[in-house]
């Protein structure tokens, strides 16, 4: 599953994009499409962690995961099969907010800049029996998916809020013809 269905930002920043649910039989279930939204933004986030990592700064030695998604158990588990790393889930999942009172604090000085509220909870860990059939369904989601955009650049007067920062050019002059 490409989960694209209100366009797609990183790493493909492409607001036109749109999703795909392939292979679909009567014979899957609600329970299998679920899965399968948990693994494609799952591969979505393997391919962003794979493309940060290199970018020169080496493999993220943390990913620590907060929102709602982290409650179940599945998704994170997913994710953690899925990038090959564990995954840290705090005490607090509330994700931005917490973490923008966290900068509020250190920037007035309430707090010392080296302040950690992330303490953690739970660490989800890999499970290595998953890791061929990730590997190959993480290699298809790739072909199926258009390649990252090779830049983008910030337009502070982009009145356009749902496209990405900076001008928008078109899928075909950005990336050139799929093969």
């Amino acid at each position: 599953m490409l989960p694209y269905f209100n366009g797609e930002r990183t790493p493909v920043f492409d607001p036109d994009a749109r999703g795909v649910i392939a292979g679909l039989t009567l014979r899957h279930t609600r329970g299998h499409l679920y899965r399968a939204i948990c693994e494609g933004i799952a591969f979505g986030t393997r391919q962003i962690l794979e493309l940060l990592d290199g970018a020169g700064g080496g493999p993220a030695t943390r990913v620590v995961a907060v929102g709602g998604g982290t409650q179940g158990g599945l998704w994170p588990q997913i994710v953690t099969d899925v990038t090959g790393r564990p995954q840290e889930i705090p005490e607090q999942t509330v994700g931005a907010a917490y973490g923008d009172a966290l900068l509020a604090a250190i920037a007035t000085g309430l707090v010392a800049p080296d302040t950690d509220w992330a303490k953690v909870a739970t660490t989800t860990a890999v499970d290595p029996s998953t890791e061929p059939l990730y590997d190959v369904l993480y290699h298809a989601y790739l072909v199926c998916t258009p390649p990252p955009a090779r830049t983008c650049t910030y337009s502070p007067t982009s009145s356009d809020r749902t496209s990405p920062p900076g001008d928008r050019v078109p899928v075909s002059d950005r990336w050139g013809p799929r093969s």
